[in-house]
């Protein structure tokens, strides 16, 4: 998958060495937290090694991508996405498990499977 662009922002597919500069993004987004639960409903640690199984498992399905959102002037990490190329319910692209670091996403209200829509979202919000 190519890189996508906004004025102040790149996407590009995470690579397993930015794993741990995402890892916060992860941990201070409750809804992740929330969704982390075990069979009997109580919240699993979400570490560094969930994450990597995360990524790995999404590595290792064809069409589903994670991608790491940066801001380009710094390289700074500001959060993450999951992209699959062929929705298998409706067979459309789909976006979806955007997470947004805390005062960047508290400024953003637009959540749109459409990357034309979330990108500007973001270039407008201040961290």
């Amino acid at each position: 998958m190519s890189e996508l662009e906004s004025q102040r922002l790149r996407l590009r597919e995470v690579a397993e060495d930015d794993l741990p500069d995402l890892l916060p993004i992860y941990l201070t987004n409750t809804e992740v937290m929330q969704a982390s639960n075990d069979s009997q409903g109580e919240t699993m640690q979400y570490d560094l090694e969930r994450l990597h199984h995360d990524w790995e498992q999404v590595q290792s399905t064809p069409g589903e991508y994670m991608l790491g959102i940066y801001l380009k002037e710094t390289g700074e990490a500001v959060g993450v996405a999951r992209y699959l190329e062929r929705n298998p319910a409706d067979g459309a692209r789909w976006g979806s498990k955007f997470m947004i670091q805390d005062g960047i996403r508290d400024r953003c209200c637009v959540w749109s499977a459409n990357f034309n829509l979330f990108l500007p979202c973001l270039d407008h919000a201040q961290a």
